[in-house]
């Protein structure tokens, strides 16, 4: 049996969807949003379930070759402030906002010095959810952008020697010459201001943890990200009204732009994640 590539598969789907579209050619062109006002059509020849990284890399492909394509999200458009004039809900204080129709927060660090952190909240379509999977747990972003929307937005390309040995049957030329910059470019990574992270308030709980890893041993870098960082800039000093802790990508971040490893290990930061 044949095994196809996901690239290939993708591929072969914008080829029959252009078919049944009466398309004889697929072509690249830019591609657009319609008018969220029009509403659904009532045919579409292709539907892409999800809004995340994977289901916007595939709807934005289908467009530019010129399909006509149908988005389904099941969780909200995160871009209304609530009364506090935030879209989330703060990391200290979680309301019905931080959680995915659950009616306790489930933090990744449930508890501190044996003490349950999590609270109780209002059940709710909140932006974070968490899917249990036996004795594993995956953090989902439930909303438009996906897991843009929660996750740490680290755009760390690996050492090529890591990627070799963990993938060793993808073509590493063509990743490093074409689809590592091409993934970087698209998603806008930049690097954090040395000097804005030391004094800037986003930040301040990520110089506390950068504090306690380094006396705990560690050493601490700045990988890059795709947070727009010049936006977050702009933001503290109040010339941005209306959205909360933007990304190139998506919005929301409590994380920190920095990671820690033991010195006698390889930079974390160079590893495939």
């Amino acid at each position: 049996m044949t095994q196809l590539s996901r690239r290939t598969f993708l591929g072969y789907a914008a080829l029959s969807s252009a078919a049944a579209y009466g398309l004889t050619t697929v072509s690249a062109r830019p591609a657009r949003a319609a008018d969220a006002e029009a509403g659904l059509p009532d045919f579409s020849p292709a539907v892409v379930v999800g809004t995340g990284y994977g289901a916007a890399v595939t709807a934005l492909r289908l467009g530019e070759a010129g399909i006509p394509t149908v988005m389904l999200e099941m969780g909200k458009l995160w871009d209304t402030p609530a009364d506090d004039g935030s879209m989330y809900s703060s990391m200290l204080s979680p309301d019905h906002r931080a959680m995915w129709l659950k009616d306790r927060t489930e933090m990744p660090l449930a508890s501190f010095l044996w003490l349950d952190i999590n609270r109780r909240v209002g059940r709710h379509t909140g932006v974070l959810d968490r899917v249990h999977y036996g004795d594993m747990s995956v953090y989902l972003g439930r909303g438009v952008g996906g897991g843009s929307l929660v996750n740490g937005a680290m755009a760390v390309t690996p050492r090529r020697s890591y990627f070799e040995e963990i993938l060793p049957d993808v073509d590493a030329d063509e990743m490093y010459a074409t689809y590592f910059p091409r993934a970087n470019r698209e998603l806008g990574v930049n690097d954090i201001d040395p000097e804005w992270f030391e004094e800037c308030d986003a930040y301040q709980y990520a110089r506390v943890a950068r504090k306690h890893a380094e006396r705990a041993g560690y050493r601490t870098v700045f990988v890059p990200s795709v947070y727009d960082f010049d936006y977050m800039r702009r933001e503290e000093a109040g010339e941005c009204r209306g959205r909360r802790w933007p990304r190139r990508s998506s919005s929301a971040t409590t994380t920190a732009s920095c990671r820690w490893t033991r010195p006698t290990s390889p930079p974390r930061s160079a590893r495939a994640t």
